[in-house]
């Protein structure tokens, strides 16, 4: 292994490869369970919406009534591979998975290049850690029901690192690339994009006329943001127009059947990962210990002290806050069971929120040697 693979860069790839890859050809591995059932029910409902869309020129599940419960991105992508292969056979959900497989690459990309940019530059192990802590997240919350998330967590991170650039280089055209993003976010699925929210209720809190920007480029910023959000506005006019709301019909029903029960959610992240612990033991890392990790960390990260607020802090702060205030929102919508990826937003804030623990507990070892 160490002749192959030289250096713990090269171990690193090829181990996340190897994963990969039997993530996409599971269906061959696995045969005894035939493809179509390694899949959410929310798959097949999207992937006959994209059927019906090739076939019948319009989004619909029924061949009858138009509907809005797919994700454009995600849609047009199942539409196309139906197009090429047929939706009944093995070789098709190789494909979905494959798909699946390279936003993952995508995801880990993003998620290195953003802990760079954040100033964090852990080393080797920890960065190790932390990329397969999201790799087990990712598959766990996106890429195992073949959901749009799989192309939702992607575009957040890019969405990340673009509002980290017009924070650090205020300009007119980094705002477009930021509302651009947003955009591409909300394209992919659409309550990624409360990642923005949160990030401008963040700077709202931070904001002193000064840093993290100035009012000057932050007026220059909002612009530009403006103009980029342009193909959202449209999109978002054409489905209130043809459908009535421009909100998925997945995300209405969760709230049709809302009833005022927050505490349910307390139910799905701390009881039933421990109730079930022997039949899905992974509830627990990916459930309850995120579930602990984010608030511990957002209130240690806090600063309760007035201090110098920098670009990296915004956007590290809004990764954080992302996932929890998803799960708040969720907790006051609905009180139904929601599937592993209505909690994608766990694999977007608990890699972060766990490097930082690492590297806090690190930071403290150190000190301790020192005296």
């Amino acid at each position: 292994m160490t002749k192959l693979f030289p250096s713990f860069k090269a171990r690193t790839i090829a181990c996340f490869a190897t994963v990969v890859l039997v993530f996409v050809f599971a269906p061959v591995l696995f045969s005894s369970l035939p493809a179509p059932y390694w899949f959410h029910d929310h798959f097949f409902n999207t992937l006959q919406i994209a059927t019906n869309f090739r076939t019948e020129g319009f989004p619909t599940f029924d061949r009858q009534t138009p509907t809005n419960d797919f994700s454009l991105l995600w849609g047009l992508t199942l539409s196309g591979l139906s197009v090429l292969f047929s939706t009944k056979t093995t070789l098709f959900f190789i494909l979905v998975r494959l798909l699946a497989g390279l936003a993952l690459c995508l995801t880990l990309w993003l998620f290195n290049r953003l802990i760079d940019a954040l100033d964090y530059h852990p080393e080797k192990e920890a960065r190790f850690l932390t990329s397969a802590f999201l790799t087990a997240l990712f598959f766990y919350m996106a890429a195992r029901s073949g959901s749009d998330t799989v192309l939702a967590i992607p575009c957040i991170f890019l969405n990340a690192l673009c509002v980290l650039n017009a924070l650090r280089k205020p300009s007119f055209k980094s705002g477009i690339t930021v509302g651009l993003t947003i955009s591409l976010c909300a394209f992919a699925r659409f309550d990624s994009a409360v990642f923005f929210l949160v990030a401008i209720l963040v700077l709202y809190f931070q904001f002193n006329n000064t840093y993290p920007v100035s009012k000057k480029h932050l007026l220059i910023l909002t612009g530009g943001t403006i103009v980029g959000l342009i193909p959202l506005m449209i999109y978002a006019d054409f489905l209130q127009t043809e459908f009535g709301s421009p909100v998925p019909s997945e995300l209405l029903s969760w709230k049709a059947v809302q009833d005022v029960a927050p505490w349910r959610i307390i139910t799905v992240l701390f009881i039933e990962p421990i109730r079930y612990l022997l039949k899905a033991p992974q509830s627990v890392a990916l459930f309850l210990f995120p579930s602990l990790l984010l608030p511990l960390v957002a209130y240690v990260s806090f600063p309760w002290q007035e201090e110098e607020q920098k670009p990296q802090d915004t956007v590290f702060y809004a990764l954080i806050w992302f996932p929890i205030v998803s799960v708040a929102f969720i907790a006051l919508a609905t009180y139904i069971t929601l599937p592993e990826y209505a909690f994608y937003s766990f694999a977007v804030g608990a890699p972060f929120a766990l490097l930082f623990a690492v590297q806090k507990i690190k930071s403290q070892i150190s000190e301790h040697e020192q005296e």
